[in-house]
């Protein structure tokens, strides 16, 4: 998923918010966030997952490829960043 986005929730911390192109999305999973600026990986835990319908944002468990998502987790994502797979990560370019 390409970080298009973010957002800020008091509780929740940093959101990024983009379009999964590639995969599944589970909420609690382990991530990886690659760096667009020098490639560097950070894992981290999924800790919510939201969906849209309309403009409203549902809690989901589990988002696909084509969904526009919402992801908390990680605190210092950066739009242009990459959310991948922990296991194989690669740059939205790759």
């Amino acid at each position: 998923m390409l970080v298009t986005n973010t957002d800020h929730s008091d509780y929740l911390g940093r959101l990024a918010i983009g379009r999964i192109t590639r995969g599944r999305i589970r909420k609690s999973q382990v991530a990886a966030a690659v760096r667009i600026a020098n490639g560097s990986i950070e894992k981290f835990k999924i800790t919510a997952l939201y969906s849209y319908e309309g403009l409203k944002r549902l809690d989901v468990e589990e988002a696909q490829a084509g969904d526009v998502v919402v992801v908390a987790g990680m605190t210092t994502i950066l739009i242009g960043d990459t959310i991948a797979d922990a296991e194989a990560p690669k740059l939205f370019r790759d």
